[in-house]
């Protein structure tokens, strides 16, 4: 950040990539796409040390969690995860209604969260093999927290919204896709890094090819991580979590529309003169 604010005299960046990269982005954008990016490499390197992963070869010890042999167990965290945001957004929505006094609102904020749970609660005994009838509590808990929730979406913003109960599912649902990211970039890691250790044993050509393919193909797999995973959790940010409850206070949206300065709308004075 200090070297963005303060670009030194001599740069071991070529300058025509950093003149390339100040003309897409400036410098205040790059600030901040580096205060963002900070936290999540300190975030990256201690996984890596924690599932025993550095470019996709491995030291000798034994990793505290093996992330190819228990995809299942990090496709029921991601998903846990999601349920934790969409619950907050739906009680941040809540809180939100409640002060600007939309009762209301309030009133379907929390009907949304108690059907998100029932469905949870009954897709988890699904998951689990367990029964789903009347004889387990569970169930009969979750059938009514559905049915509660839905009545109170039903008086609160009526019988159209029920159309979103697949959305609040899906939300849910979409944060497992973090783990479809991270298995993607740890496989092709490691079909790199194989490629490359098997053109050791073969002739100096081979062996510097082995290289090349080595060097490029892990800054490609760094880049497509960095872009896929930050695309990928704004989007859960901005779509899964902040729908629940942001609302803004800007100007509104209209796209594709310009204001005329040179011409005149020619139809709306037609419109007019037949009103």
């Amino acid at each position: 950040i200090h070297r963005i604010k303060h670009p030194p005299k001599k740069s071991h960046i070529p300058r025509k990539l950093s003149k390339f990269v100040k003309t897409r982005i400036s410098k205040n954008s790059l600030v901040m796409i580096m205060k963002a990016i900070i936290p999540g490499s300190i975030i990256a390197i201690a996984l890596g040390i924690i599932f025993n992963e550095y470019f996709g070869f491995a030291l000798p010890y034994s990793p505290l969690f093996n992330v190819t042999k228990n995809v299942s167990t990090l496709l029921l965290i991601s998903g846990w995860i999601g349920v934790g945001m969409v619950s907050l957004g739906f009680v941040l929505g809540a809180i939100n209604a409640l002060y600007n006094k939309k009762v209301k609102k309030a009133i379907g904020r929390i009907g949304w969260l108690l059907v998100a749970w029932g469905i949870v609660i009954v897709g988890l005994a699904v998951l689990h093999k367990e029964s789903i009838g009347f004889s387990n509590l569970e169930a009969v808990g979750s059938y009514a927290a559905i049915v509660i929730g839905i009545i109170l979406v039903l008086r609160s913003e009526g019988t159209q919204s029920l159309m979103e109960i697949p959305s609040v599912i899906s939300h849910i649902l979409s944060y497992t896709r973090l783990v479809g990211i991270l298995l993607a970039s740890v496989i092709l890691a490691q079909v790199i890094n194989l490629i490359f250790v098997s053109s050791l044993s073969d002739s100096i050509p081979f062996i510097i090819g082995g290289l090349i393919i080595l060097v490029f193909g892990q800054l490609f797999n760094i880049v497509i991580a960095l872009f896929e995973g930050g695309i990928q959790g704004a989007r859960l940010i901005y779509v899964e979590f902040f729908s629940k409850f942001f609302e803004g206070n800007g100007n509104m949206f209209r796209p594709f529309k310009i204001e005329r300065q040179n011409t005149a709308n020619v139809y709306v004075k037609k419109d007019k003169k037949n009103l």
